[in-house]
């Protein structure tokens, strides 16, 4: 499996397969923003996993300023599919690469408590439960 970056200039001729795997994380999200118009105004970054040519998770992350220091954190916010288990790691170790070249000193996310086991992998540590889901930190 392999996970990556979904440019704007891509997003459309993969929305159509990205969107209903993203649709029930966006249902149960708090936040409603338009995502297309979001990942093509870079607001917002898509980021796929493939099985070979065959796409089995989407990701919509946003690079966001955190706390009184204002230090830039990539936040993974949607997450859609299956398999994680399988292809976190990779898609881990690629945002954590591409989140620090963007300036970003944390990566973070909340939602299933697999992934902060996932993330404890890589030295990222449990933090407070953000709106009741648990939630985790990976410093850069």
């Amino acid at each position: 499996m392999m996970a990556t970056g979904i440019s704007r200039e891509w997003i459309s001729e993969v929305w159509p397969r990205l969107w209903p795997l993203l649709a029930p994380a966006y249902a149960k999200s708090r936040e409603k923003t338009d995502l297309l118009a979001g990942i093509r105004a870079k607001d917002l970054q898509a980021w796929a996993i493939f099985d070979k040519d065959i796409l089995v998770s989407g990701i919509v992350t946003r690079l966001r300023a955190v706390g009184t220091s204002g230090h830039l954190d990539c936040r993974i916010w949607l997450v859609g599919g299956d398999r994680l288990n399988i292809w976190a790691p990779d898609l881990i170790a690629k945002l954590s690469a591409w989140a620090k070249a963007e300036g970003c000193t944390s990566l973070s996310g909340s939602g299933r408590k697999g992934w902060a086991r996932i993330v404890a992998r890589f030295g990222g540590e449990r933090i407070e439960d953000e709106d009741g889901e648990p939630a985790w930190r990976l410093a850069l």
